[in-house]
């Protein structure tokens, strides 16, 4: 803001002084759009901010999932965000993950620290003697993820029966972030249920399906879209 002072000097030349003019700051709640692992967030300032200056907040302010210094930057009334520094977070030891089996609840034990994006086999008959086969933990954006789609019933006692012996959470994969839900606390054999995508991770469509199969939860988010 302010005036540039124009003028016409010998010879009919011009010449132009902009030594008044200031660089307009960024109002309090200016904003910018950032892509974090997989979803869409405005960034906003709390407090105006003159051009040239600027604050750092954690990363995980904008998306849980992830570690490290976000800067914030004014520049001639234009807010610019910098997640550049922002990193996954790891997984560690001694977390654990529910998973349901046949009408059991396990605590399903980290069996070692995981980066986001790494995984390990547990063998199913470790939750519940009944199945057999081997279940999938990942790791991502510091959230585990429990695939037990490869427990398979053994025994007549576990054959339609129905899954969560208590209220559990269910986590699914959204692009790049792990989000999580609460789940129910009764699913018979062969039902499901459905919650909003955006439940888990903001900024996405659709639904997420949950079902049961001979006492196994499965989820289906290939519905989910941005």
């Amino acid at each position: 803001e302010g005036d540039i002072n124009v003028a016409c000097g010998e010879f009919s030349s011009m010449s132009a002084d902009s030594s008044a003019c200031i660089e307009l700051p960024c109002g309090e709640g200016n904003s910018d759009r950032v892509l974090l692992g997989g979803a869409v967030y405005d960034v906003p300032t709390p407090v105006q901010l003159k051009s040239g200056t600027g604050f750092n907040m954690n990363c995980s302010a904008i998306n849980n999932g992830f570690q490290g210094t976000v800067w914030v930057l004014c520049s001639a009334a234009a807010l610019s965000v910098d997640i550049s520094s922002c990193n996954p977070k790891p997984c560690r030891m001694p977390a654990t993950s529910n998973v349901s089996m046949g009408h059991l609840v396990y605590k399903l034990p980290l069996e070692q620290n995981l980066e986001s994006g790494e995984a390990f086999d547990w063998n199913c008959s470790t939750g519940n003697t009944d199945f057999e086969g081997d279940g999938l933990l990942t790791c991502l954006t510091g959230q585990l993820i429990v695939d037990a789609s490869g427990c398979e019933c053994m025994q007549d006692r576990c054959r339609a029966s129905s899954c969560y012996g208590g209220p559990i959470a269910v986590s699914v994969q959204l692009g790049e972030t792990a989000g999580k839900a609460s789940g129910s606390e009764y699913l018979a054999h062969g039902n499901n249920f459905s919650k909003a995508c955006d439940v888990f991770v903001a900024g996405w469509h659709g639904d997420v399906v949950v079902s049961c199969q001979d006492g196994v939860v499965s989820t289906n988010s290939k519905a989910c879209t941005r």
